[in-house]
């Protein structure tokens, strides 16, 4: 039998785990839920009026929620047919209000007619990087970021550096319904309410594909926890309405690291976000990962860990992780002198750079592989001289945004451009399956890596830090490489 266990409760259970004062403020700062569904709807009201923004709404199927309660789950996001950088660069109302995620969870009662509207879902807002980390960007401004940051980058006292996993975007939050707990997990812009595998199940259509991955990973782990501690862990999510903010691991679909020492999709936390769209909500972006996955571990949930360094010290840390090899780089929170997070950034390594590039040349000669395969004579053609020109292309201008050495490019030029041979050849003797290249590149890298003899520690003997967030932005270059004035 599920127990709601009280905020007081709660509060000696963590006490012991993490800052009081804050822990009280999580638990006790309390937004009413009539206020919950007036703020969710007129959020809602004033998506609606916008036309860069799109909501799809489902249906809760029969027989998840109480007998007397029916719902509808809407999920918001911004429109556009490419990447949504665009938007939210020339949008300052979609970077405050719009996360990366949301979802409103809407029931009315049956009996009573009584309606009510919850913001279950408000993960991220959405953040950027420098030159080389916005992996669909290209050269141009690499100082976007400040437009995303709530306060000058001066205000940071200190920068909380999180592992930024390989996966896919995850959230997760937890209501109390009647007399029972509900979950409500996905992933970037789809999201489903359940309590068990058979409530899943009925989420069929092909858009809940990840959230589905999404929502059984969780209630594995949630099955296989201790039920007290499991009770102590919902009823947190249910006073705080907090969403979680995590990255799934999925084995069976990879990007660029290799994921097959996993048997099964894991769940790594990163943060808690608030959901309530109250007063400040704007500039507020999430609760610190210090604290925050102090708290999540406290429930036994696996986190990403963190560095903590001071603003000053961050040069060296940039320069580590655009060192690193073998992860895809880190993500950076500056935290204020109150603990008020008021920007992020990522960064990437170099490594994952490259091979993520390589990745995206190598796409391209295959699926132009793939058409040509469909001709009359059945014969594909891999276009390795077009493929290999871009790739060089592509390492210049990656050397010229991190300042890479020649050497260090060099040896990249010659493993890359091996690779697509390797690639070419086995795609033409039909000893590689090209979906492979598509779900499951790593596992491709790797297998080149082994099969040639060769290693992608490539050492990286100068790297610059240009793109430093405290950079004074006179001395920036512009779109087209020359300096000039940026409004500070």
């Amino acid at each position: 039998m599920a127990t709601l266990i009280s905020r007081e409760e709660l509060f000696k259970e963590l006490v012991d785990s993490t800052d009081t004062s804050k822990l009280r403020r999580c638990l006790f700062d309390e937004v009413s839920q009539e206020d919950r569904t007036q703020n969710s709807t007129q959020w809602l009201s004033w998506v609606h009026r916008q036309t860069e923004l799109k909501a799809v709404t489902f249906k809760v199927p029969a027989g998840i929620l109480p007998a007397h309660l029916e719902g509808n789950l809407t999920d918001v996001k911004v429109s556009s047919k490419g990447p949504d950088d665009k938007v939210y660069d020339k949008s300052e109302d979609f970077r405050q209000c719009v996360a990366r995620g949301n979802c409103i969870l809407e029931m009315k009662n049956k009996k009573t007619g009584e309606y009510s509207a919850d913001c279950v879902i408000f993960a991220l807002k959405k953040f950027t990087g420098g030159l080389g980390d916005d992996d669909d960007r290209d050269i141009g401004d690499g100082f976007k970021w400040q437009k995303y940051f709530t306060k000058p980058i001066t205000h940071a006292e200190r920068v909380i550096c999180t592992k930024k996993m390989n996966g896919e975007a995850a959230h997760f939050a937890v209501r109390w319904f009647g007399n029972d707990f509900y979950i409500i997990a996905g992933s970037k812009n789809v999201h489903l309410v359940f309590r068990t595998q058979e409530d899943i199940d009925k989420y069929s259509e092909s858009r809940f594909l990840v959230a589905r991955d999404v929502a059984s990973t969780c209630l594995r782990f949630f099955e296989a926890m201790d039920v007290g501690l499991r009770c102590s862990l919902f009823s947190f999510f249910h006073h705080t309405k907090y969403t979680a903010v995590l990255e799934i691991l999925l084995p069976h679909y990879q990007h660029v690291e290799d994921l097959s020492y996993l048997p099964a999709p894991e769940l790594y936390f990163i943060s808690w976000s608030k959901t309530d769209f109250s007063e400040g909500y704007k500039e507020e972006i999430c609760i610190s990962p210090d604290f925050g996955q102090k708290i999540a571990q406290r429930f036994q949930l696996k986190v990403t860990g963190y560095d903590a360094v001071l603003h000053a010290d961050l040069a060296d840390q940039l320069l580590k992780i655009r060192r690193g090899h073998g992860y895809e780089g880190e993500v950076l929170y500056f935290v204020d002198k109150n603990g008020d997070v008021i920007g992020l950034l990522k960064k990437k390594t170099i490594w994952y750079i490259i091979i993520r590039a390589l990745r995206e040349k190598a796409k391209n000669a295959a699926s132009e592989f793939k058409v040509t395969k469909k001709s009359p004579s059945g014969q594909g053609k891999f276009e390795l001289t077009k493929a290999v020109t871009s790739m060089k292309k592509r390492l210049l201008e990656i050397q010229q945004w991190m300042g890479m050495d020649d050497e260090a490019k060099d040896a990249w030029e010659k493993l890359s451009i091996g690779f697509l041979q390797w690639l070419a050849t086995g795609l033409e003797e039909r000893r590689i399956e090209g979906k492979v290249l598509f779900t499951m590149y790593p596992t491709l890298w790797t297998r080149y890596l082994k099969e040639t003899g060769q290693t992608d520690h490539i050492g990286v003997q100068t790297v610059t830090t240009d793109d430093d967030p405290d950079k004074p932005l006179s001395e920036l270059p512009d779109e087209d490489g020359e300096l000039s004035d940026h409004d500070s």
